[in-house]
């Protein structure tokens, strides 16, 4: 089950990503922030309204919720070093360092 989900995400991200594969390193990586911007906007969204009922299933969701958003963070850094033709270390150095 967890992996049909990581797959699902990885297509979709492939899916949204494809478009700028020909675009500037610069333009690539701002389009996969916003790609995570977004997805943790929804995210945050659906964890509030659940908490704010009173969900039954709002602890579940958001350890589903931290588990993704990692994930998408991962497969976010893996697409840029190779859009850039780097190490994935050389891509969480930049990060880290500017």
């Amino acid at each position: 089950m967890v992996e049909d989900w990581s797959q699902w995400l990885d297509l979709l991200l492939n899916d949204l990503l494809k478009p700028y594969s020909n675009f500037s390193a610069e333009k690539y990586t701002k389009r996969a922030k916003l790609i995570l911007l977004n997805w943790s906007f929804s995210c945050s969204m659906v964890i509030s309204d659940l908490a704010l009922r009173s969900a039954a299933s709002f602890g579940s969701f958001h350890l589903i919720c931290l588990l993704y958003d990692e994930y998408l963070f991962y497969l976010i850094e893996h697409k840029i070093a190779l859009h850039e033709q780097k190490t994935p270390i050389a891509v969480m150095a930049e990060v880290i360092l500017f």
